[in-house]
C-alpha cells in the first residue's frame, strides 16, 4: 500500500499575475495546494484564515514591500509560516534586510521553478520534520 504524503500549501503574493500563475502552475505539478494574493494585505487575510506552510512574497507590490508584508505578519499572527522573498532586483542590502525580517532566502526573478521547488522541499523538511 502506497502512502501518500501530506499536501503542504504554499502561499503566492505577487502584483503581477503572470508571475501568480506561473508559480501556481509549477507547484501545482508538485501536489502542492496553492493560494493566491495580489498584494501584502490580502496575503495577511489568508494567512489569518488559512493554513499556510510555506510563503512566497514579491518584494514589489502596490500596497506594501515583502518585508513589511512580513513584519506586519509577525505582529498579527502568532506563528506566521517561513517566507522566500522574491525580487527582480536583488542586492546585498535586499538580503540582509530579508534576513533581519526572517525570510528564509531572496529568490532573484525571473524564477526558476525547479530552484523554487528545491527550496520549498528544503523549508518544508525543516519546518514540519515530522511530516517530510
Amino acid at each position: 500500500m502506497q502512502v501518500v504524503r501530506p499536501r503542504y500549501s504554499v502561499l503566492i503574493t505577487d502584483d503581477d499575475e503572470q508571475s501568480r500563475l506561473a508559480i501556481r502552475d509549477g507547484l501545482r505539478a508538485e501536489n502542492y495546494k496553492t493560494l493566491l494574493a495580489s498584494c501584502g494585505r490580502e496575503a495577511i487575510e489568508i494567512v489569518r484564515n488559512e493554513l499556510v506552510h510555506v510563503m512566497i512574497l514579491d518584494m514589489h507590490m502596490p500596497d506594501m514591500t515583502g518585508i513589511e508584508t512580513l513584519e506586519l505578519m509577525e505582529q498579527i499572527v502568532e506563528a506566521p509560516p517561513p517566507c522566500i522573498l522574491i525580487s527582480g532586483d536583488v542586492s546585498k542590502e535586499l538580503k540582509i534586510r530579508a534576513m533581519m525580517a526572517r525570510a528564509h532566502t531572496v529568490l532573484q526573478k525571473p524564477l526558476r521553478l525547479d530552484i523554487v521547488r528545491m527550496v520549498l522541499s528544503e523549508l518544508i523538511k525543516r519546518y514540519y520534520p515530522n511530516d517530510a
